[in-house]
């Protein structure tokens, strides 16, 4: 494996993110008012400069004496590609979610079929790949989770590709880490561009495409199965904590909202940085351990703590609450019989309001008063500033 040329490739997809970076900040100026969040100027779109500097790379290597990648990284680089033209068409005009589920599962499938993998498992591996993606870019909804957990991934799952000797899939993930360091520095919050829903939705295939190439291409009797999924565990735990928590709730599973574990967090008091950092650090655990169960150090066993902590996880998060309570029914209602049947607060408000408005024995004007005027005894306890505005009562204070 070419350790050197690697190295070369991952700084020019750097430089050449940072590049287009500043190029999408300056053509690009669109104000990100995704979600409802408040902040400095962000620009969408800068996912452009992560797609461009890793195929350009990736189809240039080749020439700088690097291996030819195999027909599976290919295959994956253009289903990618497709993801990411989605992703874009998605930041300029609404796309319907199972539209991009379909999508997004006719180029699993087709990755999964190139793969090498048998019938059975390719089903298995297309699946597994579409929760992936949507569990990844799902992750979007921060400034710097996305970006930061992708870079962490994709180092973690380059160790697992070194250990089996992929040097196609090595490549690819050096030079997906590489861009998307480009953009993190500028994605950290408070965040001076947008992610945005083109680049996460390629990271997020292509680190899913890279499972399931490590899958397949793993040694027969190796923990693979445990060890690679175990990389994902925080990704994974972000969705069955969002998915809980909308059917909990009665709301639809696929409509955006800032229920994920970020945002659960900045409800426990957590900044924005810190939040971020959090995951990251989790993200960072997971696919440590992952790493170390695929390289025979850990015991395929430990693989199975994971779940155990990501559910005492989910189930203390559930526990924060993100949703807004439903505004209080008032107005008039209708009964059985079409009759409208005022609440009862409602309706001895207006009680009080019609019996204050009817003259009684005590309210009637005396022999000689003008229509109108208070009674005697009423006007004798009334004090001199009561029942005229405050600028005309004498009192300034």
């Amino acid at each position: 494996m070419n350790v050197v040329g690697v190295i070369i490739s991952g700084a020019v997809a750097l430089v050449i993110t940072v590049a287009l970076t500043a190029v999408v900040r300056g053509l690009a100026p669109v104000i990100a008012a995704k979600g409802g969040r408040r902040g400095p100027r962000r620009t969408v779109g800068t996912g452009v400069a992560v797609v461009m500097a890793t195929t350009g790379v990736m189809l240039a290597a080749p020439r700088l004496g690097l291996p030819e990648p195999g027909s599976g990284v290919r295959i994956l680089l253009a289903a990618s590609a497709a993801v990411a033209v989605l992703g874009l068409v998605k930041e300029l005009r609404p796309v319907g979610a199972r539209i991009e589920l379909v999508l997004h599962t006719v180029l699993a499938a087709l990755v999964a079929a190139f793969s090498g993998l048998s019938p059975v498992a390719a089903v298995s591996g297309t699946v597994l790949m579409v929760v992936l993606t949507h569990a990844l870019q799902l992750l979007e909804g921060a400034d710097g989770t996305a970006a930061g957990v992708t870079v962490v991934l994709a180092a973690g799952l380059l160790t697992c590709a070194a250990a089996d000797h992929h040097p196609g899939t090595v490549l690819l993930l050096a030079v997906v880490a590489a861009s998307v360091s480009g953009v993190l520095p500028y994605n950290w919050p408070p965040a001076r561009v947008f992610y945005g829903s083109c680049g996460s939705r390629y990271t997020g295939f292509l680190l899913a495409g890279a499972v399931l190439l490590l899958l397949a291409g793993a040694p027969s009797g190796s923990a693979a199965w445990v060890s690679v999924p175990a990389l994902m565990t925080v990704a994974l735990a972000d969705l069955i904590l969002v998915l809980l928590s909308r059917r909990k709730a009665g709301r639809p599973l696929l409509a955006p909202a800032q229920d994920h574990a970020v945002h659960r967090l900045r409800r426990l008091r957590l900044t924005p940085r810190g939040a971020a950092v959090t995951l990251i650090l989790a993200t960072a655990a997971c696919a440590a351990t992952g790493t170390l169960i695929h390289t025979d150090v850990l015991h395929p066993a430990v693989g199975l703590a994971l779940p155990a902590a990501v559910g005492v996880a989910v189930f203390a998060l559930l526990r924060v609450p993100v949703y807004s309570p439903p505004p209080p029914r008032t107005g008039i209602r209708r009964t059985s019989d079409g009759a409208s049947a005022e609440p009862a607060a409602f309706a001895a408000a207006s009680s009080t309001r019609h019996a204050a408005m009817v003259p009684g024995p005590t309210q009637q004007g005396a022999p000689g008063q003008k229509p109108g005027a208070p009674a005697p005894h009423i006007a004798a306890t009334r004090k001199p500033s009561e029942g005229r505005p405050a600028d005309f009562a004498g009192d300034r204070r």
